[in-house]
């Protein structure tokens, strides 16, 4: 306690002695003597209240000058910053295949970019990525894609390096063979990216592509 505030306590001490006839002059209510000894009057207790709340106060701009001085704010801050870090999701990059237009020959040419999928990056989630189409910042560039948006994935595994994928009949464009043989570039290739794959078949609904009006 800094010398200003034993001064200020004193004072207070000095007052109560003083006053101490006035205090015990308040009438008080009669009490069973089994209920123990009397205890503090009430004006001593609202004054030990005031003395406890106005060293607080008193206190208080110091102790907050203190902490701030202490760093302390800072290496709460760096904890709270590297605690949110440790829960952020972690990525990883993987090329997906998207079809970008050449503004002299008017040919669509399919082309690989870098894509950052959530960790660990499984054949599920890298088709579901290529369906979903590109992001804003790719579409800037000029991608885009020709995999509808409304093609589901019904399943995919590896066997062998080989990797079925299975998808819904959207996927195939019954109006445009190009359309078609792009998105199936996009997909092919795509796949080919993972790591585990080395060949890609593809299944409509279950049943090769051949069984359909397009033949590839």
């Amino acid at each position: 306690m800094s010398n200003s505030e034993m001064i200020m306590f004193n004072k207070l001490l000095i007052f109560i002695d003083r006053n101490r006839h006035l205090l015990y002059s308040i009438p008080m209510r009669k009490r069973d003597p089994e209920e123990g000894r009397q205890g503090i009057p009430f004006l001593m207790w609202i004054l030990l209240i005031v003395v406890i709340a106005g060293s607080f106060l008193y206190s208080l701009p110091k102790i907050v000058r203190n902490y701030q001085e202490s760093g302390l704010a800072e290496t709460v801050s760096e904890y709270r910053n590297r605690e949110f870090d440790s829960t952020a999701e972690e990525t990883e990059s993987i090329q997906i295949y998207f079809v970008i237009p050449n503004s002299i020959t008017k040919e669509f040419s399919c082309e690989p970019v870098a894509i950052d999928l959530p960790s660990p990056i499984t054949l599920n989630s890298l088709i579901e990525a290529l369906i979903a189409g590109p992001d804003l910042p790719t579409l800037s560039k000029g991608y885009i894609s020709f995999v509808p948006d409304t093609t589901r994935l019904l399943g995919s595994r590896i066997v062998n390096h080989a990797a079925y994928i299975d998808i819904s009949s959207e996927f195939i464009n019954p109006n445009n063979r190009q359309i078609t043989e792009l998105a199936i570039c996009q997909l092919i290739n795509s796949a080919l990216s993972y790591e585990l794959v080395e060949d890609v078949i593809i299944l409509i609904e279950g049943e090769a592509m051949e069984s359909f009006s397009i033949a590839f």
